[in-house]
């Protein structure tokens, strides 16, 4: 199956494919007493190359400018704050008015990637960005619809915003890179 996934699906979805059953049946080991054998255990992985993607000065005026252009509010502040806080896309949508404070996101434990809460300083744009929207009534900066929960998606405008700046092969945790490389 993962050689199938593999080359239905590419290697990298083979490889979560076979990360998420071998942790299932870990799980049904421990905690339920599976007797069984893990069929995901010993699989050899695909071969994985790390991205090192960012983008260029021209990239990142091309990108601003789509981003004044696009209409979707949310798109916009969302990817001006990717670019310029360089936080993981799932921590910022979990974003809470109550973890910020004194141009400081304190990101809680379970938000964050490693388990342990990370304080991330708030440069300027952020703080206006963040200023602007802090007029919801919601506990979180990107309320979900109807003002229940959390923005969990917002895709259609946000590959509106990259066609519209003519990048390819770009991903949202690219702005994390960008960041980190322009830094």
């Amino acid at each position: 199956m993962h050689t199938r996934v593999g080359r239905t699906r590419g290697k990298y979805a083979a490889n979560r494919w076979q990360e998420v059953i071998r942790r299932l049946y870990n799980v049904a080991e421990k905690d339920f007493d599976y007797p069984g054998r893990n069929p995901a255990s010993g699989i050899e992985r695909f071969a994985e190359e790390s991205r090192e993607r960012f983008l260029n000065v021209d990239e990142v005026s091309r990108f601003l400018a789509a981003i004044d252009a696009s209409p979707h509010q949310d798109a916009k502040d969302f990817l001006r704050l990717l670019l310029f806080i360089g936080c993981r896309k799932g921590a910022l949508y979990k974003m809470k008015w109550a973890d910020v404070s004194d141009d400081v996101w304190t990101i809680p434990a379970e938000d964050s990637k490693n388990g342990r809460p990370i304080k991330l300083p708030l440069a300027a744009p952020a703080v206006e960005i963040l200023n602007r929207r802090s007029n919801n009534a919601s506990v979180y900066v990107f309320p979900g619809r109807h003002g229940v929960g959390h923005l969990t998606d917002i895709r259609k405008p946000i590959k509106a915003i990259w066609q519209a700046a003519k990048i390819e092969g770009v991903r949202l945790h690219d702005l994390r890179r960008t960041l980190g490389s322009w830094l």
